[in-house]
């Protein structure tokens, strides 16, 4: 049986793998099989995607996802705000310190 290169990308990525023509099993991963750290590293995808306790999980991510995509954004707007109000007050300052010296 030959082989393509993308086969052998398809029987890394995928748990079981069934014969195009026949049906037969021919290539199965079973986490009872993998080391500690192959589990780890292979259920890395399902936690990056928040699908490894179902809909809740995913949510979460979604959530959580969306969170830290508005820290910047929330962060910016913050800069911004204190940078006019700096303005703002080093103006006051000025104003006020030249009505002091014209009522004198």
């Amino acid at each position: 049986m030959k082989f393509r290169f993308t086969s052998i990308l398809i029987l890394m990525l995928l748990p079981a793998l069934v014969h195009p023509s026949t049906g037969d099993l021919f290539h199965q991963d079973r986490q009872e099989d993998k080391t500690l750290g192959a589990t780890w590293r292979n259920s890395n995808y399902a936690i990056h995607v928040g699908s490894i306790y179902g809909l809740p999980t995913k949510l979460l991510a979604s959530f959580v996802a969306l969170f830290l995509a508005s820290l910047p954004v929330t962060g910016f707007l913050i800069w911004w705000g204190r940078r006019k109000k700096a303005a703002k007050a080093v103006m006051r300052r000025a104003t006020l310190m030249n009505q002091n010296y014209s009522a004198n």
